[in-house]
């Protein structure tokens, strides 16, 4: 175990994360250590495919992270790559009806707790002259995002700029920094939507269909592999050109 590569996946039990983890098992090669609200469904999961760790952590809790540190801390764990998937619950919110708290929350888990886990993990990753990080982001990067998701927006935003920084400053050290932005997911995460509306997104799509998972942990995989040994800085947009 302790030869394998260590990979630690934030929102590892949404319906994304599951599909990373079980396309990760499968060349037995990694250590996965994922972190989730609620363990449960990877508990379940590890019942199926075999042993990986899991750390049940709020991320909008600055103590819940910091505890995800000192796991990895007390169990000697580097994770020589990184994907951070986490999001609070989607919901669309006119930003008349929104609140800074609905701005915060977003902060906390998405922007702060990466911040917080990647000042504790990219030192080993520069003393080891190699690391691969990857952001999943949103489409809604892309030209005009649609209206209520101002919360939600600003964070994808911020997220991708801190790709870029973390890029120009670590671009020398072996680290390699890129990210996704998918558009709409046909995943739990999109459970809240009207059904109304999730069909008018499908049909205006030009292939006529949400993106699935299936589209998705192909492009989060390559990006951690070798294979994209000369890629890095870069956002990689999976919409189907619909975006």
């Amino acid at each position: 175990m302790n030869n394998k590569k260590q990979i630690l996946i934030t929102g590892a039990s949404s319906d994304i994360g599951i599909g990373l983890i079980r396309q990760l098992m499968i060349s037995k090669q990694y250590l996965i250590i994922g972190t989730c609200r609620n363990s449960e469904r990877l508990i379940k999961l590890k019942d199926e495919l075999g042993d990986f760790l899991t750390i049940e952590a709020d991320l909008s809790i600055e103590s819940d992270v910091n505890n995800i540190k000192e796991y990895l801390q007390k169990n000697n764990l580097s994770p020589s790559k990184f994907v951070h998937l986490a999001a609070p619950d989607f919901r669309y919110l006119r930003f008349k009806d929104s609140h800074w708290e609905d701005f915060q929350r977003e902060i906390n888990v998405q922007l702060k707790s990466v911040v917080f886990l990647l000042q504790a993990i990219l030192p080993k990753m520069k003393q080891e002259k190699s690391g691969e990080i990857v952001f999943v982001l949103s489409s809604v990067v892309r030209g005009i995002p649609p209206a209520a998701l101002g919360h939600y927006t600003s964070i994808k935003y911020a997220l991708l700029g801190l790709m870029h920084s973390l890029v120009s400053e670590y671009r020398k050290t072996g680290i390699r920094i890129n990210a996704i932005s998918p558009s709409m997911i046909d995943t739990r995460f999109i459970a809240t939507i009207p059904e109304k509306l999730i069909e008018v997104v499908t049909e205006n799509h030009p292939l006529k269909r949400l993106a699935t998972i299936e589209d998705v942990v192909p492009a989060i995989e390559f990006l951690l592999s070798e294979r994209s040994s000369y890629i890095n800085g870069e956002n990689l947009f999976i919409d189907g050109a619909g975006a």
